[in-house]
């Protein structure tokens, strides 16, 4: 990168006025302040469909920045800049900025939002303090643990001109200040903040098709046994793995791009599933993936006629792959960006034998949140005119964390007939969502001469 030329600039607005005769100066600071200025700068040029798929070396700089001026105006920053290619192109831009909602990237850093125009489209406006190389391009790695300008546009001639300089001169507790005043008077949320910058990390325009939008995914599971067992990840032995050795380390460095993608499984005994979401640093090998880790326990046990199907929330977070040094980090703090919702779950004889269910019971718990509610839970083999088949439960105290029915039925097959019409062989239920690490959603069941149990898992995956 080649040597910066920085100018400082104070903007002063200058006065006269008499006061008894005497002739007074006096200066006052204007509402707009230069906060950085440079010329003669080097940025990446990047072009074609698959801009995911480039990876940043010193081939695509080019010195074609003639010049960049930044200039903080209240709670905005107009940023001017010239660019050279073939001809001058210039744009005066205004900003407003916010503060970064990515609280798991463990940095200060602000955003700006800029409307697209007819001319270019904004890609990326970030100031990041203390800059991880997790953000950086390769050719730009010298600027680690500087603050940081990274700043792409895409114009009119399909070329993305993608610049990061160091911004050190910036105030940039003074910035924050005003970002967070910002935030607190928009109509911005912290998801579509969060939103903007996973976008500004992947280059990727709102109203471009750069990145794929196939955030939400359903899955199906189903399972028949007419052995003995009892399962749960929290049963098998600790080992390797960034979050669980059931999710190999691969995962993180070469997953799905931009799709939801969900693996179920089984390993040493347990049931599981986990679903992620994974994007790219633009122009790097750097990966950032959102992930979700279900542990689907099961318990059969035909002695005592007694089936459990759970369904918990053991991870969901954020984790980072770093390809400068290998590295693997992680968070579970702020980063539950994956929803589990529309969640289907049945327990029920396999057979169509004189096995009954005559206790059914079902129960979920949110940890340190409002109870969503349990929308419908439905009998096996009830009518719909039966009894219990349009169970509805709403709880909506803060301090409710779990809500849950238990219904007893008559015990032996020939009462059931005489007294449903038709024999209870389980239990079926519907529920909301579930999102933080220990929620959780379950079924039991009781029953009689049952020699197969079926569970049926149906949820929808969703990356917000």
């Amino acid at each position: 990168m080649k040597k910066i030329k920085k100018i400082i600039l104070c903007a002063l607005t200058f006065g006269l006025i008499f006061l008894n005769g005497t002739l007074i100066t006096f200066a006052s600071e204007s509402n707009s302040e230069n906060i950085f200025s440079y010329t003669n700068l080097e940025s990446a040029v990047l072009q074609g469909d698959n801009i995911q798929d480039i990876i940043v070396t010193k081939e695509h700089i080019e010195n074609n920045i003639e010049y960049i001026d930044g200039v903080l105006e209240g709670n905005e920053i107009i940023i001017k800049v010239g660019i050279f290619d073939e001809e001058l192109f210039e744009f005066e831009i205004p900003f407003s900025i916010f503060p970064s909602q990515l609280e798991y990237m463990d940095c200060a850093a602000i955003i700006g939002k800029a409307q697209d125009t007819d001319s270019f489209k904004m890609l990326s406006m970030r100031v990041e303090k203390n800059t991880s190389n997790l953000s950086l391009l390769q050719p730009n790695l010298e600027l680690e643990g500087h603050t940081v300008l990274s700043l792409a546009l895409k114009l009119n001639n399909e070329k993305i001109y993608y610049l990061q300089i160091p911004v050190d001169e910036i105030n940039f507790d003074k910035l924050k200040e005003k970002a967070d005043a910002e935030f607190e008077k928009s109509v911005e949320s912290k998801e579509s903040l969060m939103q903007l910058e996973d976008d500004y990390f992947s280059l990727n325009s709102a109203s471009d098709n750069i990145r794929s939008n196939d955030k939400t995914a359903v899955s199906s599971s189903e399972v028949i046994t007419d052995e003995d067992c009892d399962t749960s990840l929290e049963k098998m032995p600790t080992g390797r793995g960034v979050i669980s050795p059931v999710i190999p380390d691969s995962v993180f460095k070469s997953g799905v791009l931009n799709k939801m993608t969900i693996v179920s499984s089984e390993l040493n005994g347990a049931t599981f599933t986990y679903a992620y979401y994974q994007s790219n640093v633009a122009g790097t090998q750097n990966r950032i993936t959102n992930i979700v880790l279900v542990d689907r326990a099961l318990g059969a046990h035909f002695e005592s006629q007694t089936f459990y199907y759970g369904f918990t929330i053991i991870f969901n977070g954020t984790v980072f792959y770093n390809a400068y040094d290998g590295s693997l980090g992680w968070s579970d703090e702020y980063a539950k960006r994956i929803t589990i919702s529309d969640i289907k779950l049945k327990t029920t004889n396999g057979l169509e034998d004189r096995g009954i269910a005559y206790t059914t019971m079902y129960e979920q718990l949110v940890n340190g949140s409002m109870m969503e509610k349990i929308l419908k839970v439905g009998l096996s083999n009830i009518p719909k005119a039966g009894p219990f088949i349009d169970c509805f439960m709403t709880l909506t105290s803060k301090s409710d964390t779990s809500c849950g029915y238990e219904h007893k039925f008559q015990n032996t097959y020939e009462k059931q007939v005489a007294l449903y019409g038709k024999p209870i062989r389980g239990v079926s239920a519907h529920f909301d969502k579930i999102k933080s690490i220990g929620d959780s959603v379950s079924e039991r069941i009781t029953g009689r001469d049952i020699s197969s149990i079926r569970w049926l898992k149906n949820a929808t995956y969703t990356y917000n």
